[in-house]
């Protein structure tokens, strides 16, 4: 209809006409493209809130294994403090029995973090972390993704050589019966005076502590870390996401 009369006009030489006519089409495609474009960066910006959600969930999620796993180790640690004073002074009371078997079949051991944040894992995979509007939120869970990575490559290294300690050492007792939670019924077979004349023995053990150590910092650093980045994208969305 509008390309007949455009036409008509140019065959009546109605050049003011023509101009009118040419200005509709153009502000016409001009309003269609802002209208696609406005559309576009609404649906980016919907997309950019869900992913915003799912990282604040990740991080809840990370955060709540980590609690744990920080938890868990309390009791080893306290129970890695008892195994050694035990044994280089060469006497276990009766009352720490049953932490000093539960601490000395574990040793050293310190809980696999769960620290994968799925959302922003997508987001990469993809070639979308661009949708988050916000440039230092991006950079941000850049470089807590790269903290992480750190983190975990340093506790594969730990992990081990605890390994390799722990092959040593292991032949010196006997499972009977274990169970990994903290207060948990764990039973070994073991002579504790040999354990306690074995100098190599207790000198790999203040080696697995200390690995065991460092697993554990690495967690709260983590934690940290995590929250950081928490407090960040709640800040993003104005609002705490809730299920």
């Amino acid at each position: 209809m509008l390309l007949r009369r455009i036409t008509q006009h140019v065959k009546d030489q109605n050049w003011f006409a023509v101009f009118i006519d040419f200005l509709i089409v153009v502000v016409g495609v001009f309003i269609g493209i802002q209208v696609a474009n406005w559309n576009e960066e609404r649906a980016e910006r919907v997309l950019e809130q869900e992913y915003l959600e799912r990282i604040y969930f990740d991080t809840v999620r990370v955060i709540s294994d980590l609690d744990e796993n920080i938890a868990w180790s309390d009791d080893q640690e306290n129970a890695q403090v008892v195994i050694i004073d035990s044994l280089l002074s060469k006497q276990l009371e009766q009352n720490n029995e049953e932490l000093f078997q539960r601490g000395l079949a574990f040793f050293g051991y310190f809980p696999i973090d769960d620290t994968d944040l799925i959302a922003v894992n997508e987001l990469q995979s993809s070639g979308k972390m661009s949708i988050i509007n916000n440039i230092e939120l991006r950079e941000l869970i850049g470089l807590t993704l790269q903290k992480i990575k750190v983190n975990q490559m340093h506790n594969k290294h730990v992990k081990e050589i605890r390994r390799k300690h722990l092959n040593i050492i292991s032949s010196q007792w006997r499972f009977i019966e274990s169970d990994l939670e903290a207060n948990g019924n764990t039973k070994i077979d073991y002579d504790f005076d040999t354990l306690a004349n074995n100098r190599e023995f207790i000198n790999r053990l203040s080696q697995m502590k200390v690995m065991f150590q460092i697993q554990r910092r690495n967690a709260e650093v983590d934690k940290v870390n995590i929250q950081k980045l928490q407090a960040s994208v709640i800040n993003a969305l104005s609002y705490t996401p809730e299920k």
